[in-house]
């Protein structure tokens, strides 16, 4: 048999569907960028419009508010849309834009609560700093015996490692540190490994409301970052 037309939840539609879009979007002057083809732009002139692909679910932002109804048009020349307004939340990050301030803050509250629920954390105590000073984790903390990895395998030490690395990826850059140093030890986490993860989840608890806050800047720097290496710090390499 051959299928003529795309169906919804057989295996080609995803694909069909992506296809469909690039080309309605294309049509209407829309480009998808190399580096994430889950992005396109839009410019003419001084506009310019930005919109995120979620399968679909389209987030439109731009420097100029005709422009957007003017693409809401062209897309409902093809698609029947839901126009939900203004973006208050996408995929589990909260958005909140104050124009008094000229800000916009991303954070993701729902899922960090989400994580201390699954690991029994949700009545923790909160602590200042998502690691111990001065803690240098290695790979001696590691079990060196069958015994000691029994102890260790129903600890799910991998799994809240990945939820964390997400977090900090996305919207929490604040424990990135701490996870890259957690990530080190997947294959074979020890007690003091666990505590260190688990010691993560109680600065979670009590930064849960921090949000990430983009605003507008005098400086001629498009975008500035700051990183902090401390080499001493792993024994094993040292």
């Amino acid at each position: 048999m051959r299928l003529l037309k795309g169906l919804y939840s057989i295996k080609q539609g995803p694909r069909l569907w992506a296809l469909k879009l690039h080309s309605v979007l294309s049509t209407i002057g829309f480009h998808r960028i190399d580096c994430n083809y889950s992005v396109y732009i839009y410019r003419h002139g001084d506009v310019k419009i930005f919109m995120p692909v979620y399968v679909d679910d389209l987030l439109l932002t731009s420097n100029s508010q005709e422009a957007i109804h003017r693409v809401k048009a062209d897309l409902a020349m093809h698609f029947q849309l839901h126009d939900q307004g203004p973006a208050t939340s996408i995929l589990g990050v909260k958005i909140e834009c104050d124009r008094t301030t000229h800000t916009i803050s991303l954070s993701q509250p729902g899922y960090i609560q989400s994580i201390l629920e699954d690991f029994n954390m949700a009545d923790c105590n909160p602590v200042a700093m998502p690691m111990e000073e001065n803690l240098k984790l290695s790979k001696a903390m590691c079990p060196d015996s069958p015994e000691k990895k029994e102890n260790m395998a129903n600890v799910p030490y991998r799994e809240l490692i990945s939820k964390l690395l997400y977090l900090a990826v996305a919207m929490c850059p604040n424990i990135s540190y701490a996870v890259g140093m957690l990530c080190q030890f997947v294959d074979n986490p020890g007690p003091l490994h666990w505590g260190a993860a688990r010691c993560v989840l109680h600065y979670l608890k009590g930064s849960i409301g921090l949000k990430l806050v983009y605003s507008c800047t005098s400086s001629p720097d498009k975008f500035v970052t700051f990183s902090d290496a401390d080499l001493s710090g792993n024994p094993d390499n040292s």
